[in-house]
Order: structure tokens, then sequence, then C-alpha cells
């Protein structure tokens, strides 16, 4: 594990603007519309540095944290306030918590590391790593080094001491309820799997694993010698030559995985393998977990397979999606130099380049990004909608019923609603929907500064920008708050904002 300071930068607090840059029409004010309320939450002090990349906002937008220096001495601004100083913060510190009510980071103090958890300082280690929670936020675990051991430590229990620890994607994990723990040891030249404290069988290799949504059950491929295995919950399948990408259905009952005998590559569901072909990957279950598709190559073309039924051959395929009530599926595809989308209703028109596909929450819309005579198009439902120099991802709203993206034209950039544009702005930032599906909401850049735009009406108020990492969260279908940099680019402010009811 190797640990780094931060960067020493100093107040380059216009860095902090996370905009996506990106002024059509005329836009109203806001007088009637919405009110702004400030609240300052921190103003730089001369006796601070602050570590650019560090800066965390939770994920309700309600506070921050930051890396300063001070002299010699670091230290974690939470909310604009240093409870301890260290001799070092490390790297990939501080961390929020999912629910946003915790954090944590590492800290060196006299040549030793702990970790600091909501304000408490954790036992000493020569070195800890970043920090993980669990996805309710309640549950917490890092990897420590004390000597040549490592150890998992688990809501502030140590567990047993290791020669290696593997870290890397889900390794050490909670499962998606936060009740189980899983990791990959390394001991006497064997990999082993540890599930809630239990070794499991050591192998030549073990890759890290994959709880199902249920948690119920625990995936990941193994090795001996020449051989792969897929392990779930202990049972090995047979040995495979090679082992690709496995997923679980939606419901937890079906693990399917990629595998390849005698040259041939074959996809297996529920313990049994299908169709051969020159390779396969990326299995994808239906959200109702009824069906479930792949990727397959066959004389260098390309097919998807659903249901064990193989569709039309391409010279190359992307962009795969089942529709949120399962009843279809959408996929970009490759003919010579065109692209186009498939559906079981067949083939659209062919275009220079075809972009990611959305689907409405009630799977009555579809829409997808097209290039064509160097310009960016949406096509909902087969209809395509006007060009622009770029466009950024479509949204529908909670309700499916309306859909926005971002448009850039020429040097400025709108939003899109319901195909009809807003002001033209000189940047953007990326727009969302309210929970009811009625007002739109995003910060907007004009005249050096940036407002906030509630249905295309701007608000009085003016800013540096938007706080790295905050977004515009409602706190009920009429209100929502943000963080933002002061105009001067010294000062944190939260910004609620109230939508009169009509």
């Amino acid at each position: 594990m190797l640990f780094k300071f931060w960067p020493t930068m100093k107040a380059l607090f216009f860095t902090l603007l996370v905009m996506v840059l990106t002024d059509t029409g005329q836009a109203k004010p806001a007088s009637e519309i919405f009110t702004e309320k400030e609240t300052s939450l921190w103003r730089l002090r001369g006796e601070h540095k602050i570590f650019i990349p560090s800066l965390k906002v939770n994920s309700d937008s309600t506070h921050f944290a930051v890396v300063a220096k001070n002299g010699d001495q670091f230290s974690v601004l939470i909310d604009g306030v240093a409870r301890e100083q260290f001799d070092g913060i490390g790297r990939g510190t501080p961390v929020y918590s999912p629910d946003g009510d915790r954090i944590a980071f590492s800290a060196k103090k006299n040549g030793k590391w702990h970790m600091i958890l909501d304000g408490i300082t954790g036992p000493a280690f020569d070195l800890v790593d970043a920090p993980k929670f669990s996805p309710d936020g309640s549950r917490f675990l890092y990897i420590a080094k004390k000597g040549k051991q490592y150890f998992l430590v688990v809501d502030g229990k140590l567990g047993s001491g290791w020669p290696g620890l593997v870290n890397k994607f889900t390794s050490p994990g909670f499962s998606p309820d936060s009740s189980r723990v899983a990791y990959v040891a390394y001991r006497d030249k064997k990999f082993q799997m540890v599930v809630d404290g239990k070794e499991y069988k050591p192998y030549d290799g073990v890759n890290p694993p994959v709880f199902s949504p249920d948690a119920s059950k625990i995936a990941y491929t193994a090795q001996i010698k020449d051989k792969f295995f897929m392990v779930e919950n202990s049972k090995e399948s047979p040995g495979y030559e090679k082992l690709g990408m496995f997923s679980f259905s939606q419901d937890s009952k079906r693990l399917s995985y990629a595998a390849k005998n005698k040259g041939k590559w074959f996809m297996v569901d529920q313990g049994k393998p299908g169709n051969s072909f020159d390779s396969v990957a990326t299995p994808i279950f239906s959200p109702d977990s009824s069906h479930l598709a792949y990727l397959a190559i066959e004389d260098k073309k390309w097919a998807m397979v659903c249901n064990d039924k193989k569709g039309p051959g391409f010279d190359e395929i992307a962009f795969f999606n089942f529709s949120p009530d399962s009843s279809q599926y959408i996929y970009s595809a490759r003919k010579g130099d065109d692209w186009v989308m498939v559906s079981p209703e067949g083939e659209s028109p062919a275009y220079e380049k075809v972009g990611l596909s959305s689907t409405s929450a009630d799977s009555s819309k579809t829409a997808y990004i097209i290039l064509e005579n160097q310009k960016l198009h949406v096509v909902v439902n087969g209809v395509k909608g006007p060009g622009y120099d770029d466009i950024r991802p479509v949204v529908f709203s909670p309700d499916g019923t309306r859909m926005l993206y971002m448009a850039k034209k020429g040097r400025q950039w709108t939003v899109v609603l319901d195909g009809r544009e807003g002001p033209l702005y000189d940047g953007v930032s990326i727009p969302s929907f309210g929970p009811d599906s009625k007002h739109i909401t995003y910060l907007a850049k004009k005249d050096r500064l940036w407002l906030i735009s509630v249905d295309h009406k701007e608000g009085k108020l003016r800013y540096g920008g938007g706080l790295k990492g905050a977004g515009l969260v409602f706190d009920g279908p009429d209100k929502f708050h943000t963080l933002v940099m002061a105009p001067s680019g010294v000062e944190f402010t939260r910004i609620d904002v109230k939508i009169p009811v009509k």
C-alpha cells in the first residue's frame, strides 16, 4: 500500500467549480417564481492551504470536507472546522458514508497511521488504506498493516492477520444489504476467500467476489494450475480453460458466466452451458430476471443472444439495454461504416454514429443520440430532434412523461425540455427534475458568474460556481438546496430555494 500526501495547491478555488461547461431566448427573472436564501458555511482564512483534489461533499449536499495544511501540520476541515492536526492525511480520504451521515479519513501521527471515524481516532498501525462504508452507512471497514501482517478491520474489530490482502474492486466489500463482508487473502502462495470471518478453500488464484442482490449468495472465479472454476457459495463448477464475465439475476436465483473449453466460448446459465461461439461476453439479465442476453462473436460477426435465440450479425455491437418493464431491449450495432439501433421491432435508419440509449421509467419512451452531418440529434421513439454541436445524456422525468438534455450551439449551451430550448448560457450544469416531475433545475453561467435556474427562470443571486460534488437536492416537491462558491471564490455557501405552490 502506497500513501502520499495530497499535492499542495494554493487557494485556486476556481478549479472547484465543477460545472459542465456547457445563452436561445431571454430568461425571465424569478421574482415570482422562486426565492433563494444564502447561508455562509465557511470562508477561507489565511492560515490554511487547501488541497483541492481532496474536497468531498456528502450525498445530500449538506456537508463538505477538505484536507488543509497549517504550517507543517495537516487537518481535515469538516464544514470548515479542523478538529485535530496530524503529520499527514492519507490519499483517497476523507470519505463520506453513502447516507451522508458519517465521515472517515486516515491520518499519520508520530510515525503511525490511524483511521478517524466520526471524530474518533482509531488504533495505531504502520499503514492503513482508504476506508469503505457499507451501502446503508451503518458499517465500516479498512485494511491495516502492522509489522509484516495485514488485517481487515471491520466495525473497529481486528480480523485475522495475513501476509497479504487483495484490495481491488469488490475485495474487501460489503453485501448489498450491508450484513456480510467478503475479502481475498493471501498466505503460503495461495489465495483464499474469507466470508464473514470464515476461511474457504485455497487456490492458486482468486478474483474479487460478487454478492447476489439479496446477499444470500457469493460468487467468484478461482484457479488451480491451468483450470478455472466458478465458485458459488463454496460450490465449484467443472474446470474450464478460461472464465470471463459473470452476473447474478436481479432475483438472485440465476448466475450466468462466460466459459471456454476446447477453444470455444459459451455462456453458462444456472449450470447449463449454451451454444458455442468464438467469443461471448457481458451477460445481462432483464430487470424481472426472466430474460438473459449476452454478446456472441462467430466468424468475426457480432450478435446478441437473448433467451438462447441468436440475433442478426453485425460488424460491432455496443450499448445493450433492457427496458425497465423487461418487455423490450435495444442496442447499437455497426454495419460497415454506419450504425443502427436494433430492437425487437427491427433496425432504425442508418446513422454515422449512435450513442447511449435511455428508456423512461414507464418504458413508454426510448431515446438515443445520433451523429448526422456533423450534428448530434436526440431520437425519441424513432422521431429525430434538431441538430446540435454537442448533446449530453438524455434524462427522463421520474413519471416518464418529460425529457430533457443539455445541448451546445456554437460556444453556448441550453437545456432542451420536452423538445423546446431554454435560454442560451456560457455554461450549464447537468439539469435535474424534481421528485414530482413538475420542475427542472440547473446552474447556468452568465457574465462570468453562475445563477440558479428553475423552469428556465433565473434567480437573482450570483455565485462563483457550484461546489465540486454538490448536487441540486430536493427536500420536497417545491424546495431544494445546493452548495456553491461565493462570487469572491473564497467562501462556501448553502443556497436554499423555495418554489411557490400554485
